[in-house]
């Protein structure tokens, strides 16, 4: 999840996560957050997550 530095979504640029550790939190927690808005629709929160639109 190079594409969304944690906490700037909207203003981040392309691989400002270096830390691999770091990618890895802020796409687990973006798929939370995605996971949430499709009430636990895990093929529609994927569906979502992958399709995304990250400034």
């Amino acid at each position: 999840m190079s594409s969304s530095c944690i906490g700037v979504k909207g203003n981040a640029r392309v691989g400002c996560i270096k830390d691999p550790n770091i990618s890895i939190e802020a796409g687990v927690r973006e798929f939370k957050d995605v996971l949430g808005k499709v009430n636990g629709d895990i093929a529609l929160a994927l569906q979502s997550y992958n399709c995304a639109t990250r400034s």
